[in-house]
């Protein structure tokens, strides 16, 4: 199985474009899966230079409703005419965040997407064949960041803080356990883990995905404290890590310098192959 990371906010090279977002494609027999689509057109491009066929890709998977994540969607069904999207039922609402001067931003998916056939909502735990499971409704709150609070979700009632209903995380088969691919984990990473625990009986081997942690830009929400416990909680499984994106550079350092070899840094352009 080979794992490479296609648009993440830092590139490992000047031929590779870096984008505020993650997309990530894996490559397991000859199956092709995309885990999120990055922004916009950046996934194609770095596909391109990397030597991956996304005409090739099975089906893609949308870990939430926010654009970093699914606006590169519409770019990937001009190269790839077949391929499903797996979306959580939710995550073509609105969301968004506020400004601190009150104002709201919409952040949230291409309105032409809600008629576009090869979108698949689905909900609960989802079953794509040849041992990969899609889940969501993930209702535990241990070591939840404070980065989350700016985000929004729009109801009939109005708007309130995004409750992150719309995630869902990817288990993909690897020899005689799993791994496990996340977006920003806003729901908690140890909530995320748990859940997937209690599906498969046991910790993954491997996982990827921000830990939303910290705003990438700005840093703020950024608590060195939860850092700290996250860590610990972490090490308690001989899992290896892999984060980027909305975990912030800060809170990587302070991870790594805990956990050491356990977690690494996995950018635009890398590749894991287990």
């Amino acid at each position: 199985m080979k794992i490479t990371v296609l648009v993440e906010n830092i590139s490992r090279s000047p031929s590779l474009r870096n984008e505020h977002g993650l997309s990530i494609c894996v490559e397991s027999g000859a199956r092709r899966i995309l885990m999120d689509f990055g922004p916009g057109d950046a996934l194609v491009q770095n596909a391109a230079a990397l030597g991956i066929d996304l005409a090739a890709v099975d089906f893609g998977v949308l870990s939430h409703g926010h654009s970093d994540h699914g606006g590169g969607i519409p770019a990937f069904f001009k190269v790839n005419r077949t391929a499903p999207v797996y979306v959580q039922e939710n995550a073509l609402a609105w969301y968004g965040w506020v400004e601190p001067d009150g104002s709201r931003v919409y952040g949230g998916l291409d309105e032409a997407l809600k008629t576009e056939p090869r979108i698949r909502k689905c909900s609960g735990v989802t079953d794509l064949g040849q041992g990969a499971v899609l889940f969501d409704g993930i209702t535990g709150r241990e070591l939840y960041s404070e980065a989350n609070r700016c985000l929004l979700e729009k109801s009939a009632d109005g708007y309130k803080e995004d409750a992150f209903a719309h995630e869902q995380a990817l288990i993909l088969p690897a020899g005689s356990g799993y791994i496990l691919l996340g977006g920003c984990a806003h729901n908690g990473i140890v909530n995320i883990l748990d859940k997937a625990k209690n599906l498969m009986g046991k910790a993954p081997d491997l996982v990827l995905s921000g830990f939303h942690l910290a705003d990438p830009d700005t840093g703020c929400g950024y608590d060195p404290e939860l850092v700290d416990a996250l860590a610990d909680r972490l090490a308690q499984t001989p899992t290896k890590y892999y984060t980027c994106h909305c975990t912030g550079l800060k809170a990587y350092e302070r991870l790594k310098k805990r956990m050491g070899e356990a977690v690494d840094y996995a950018a635009t352009g890398d590749s894991i192959e287990i």
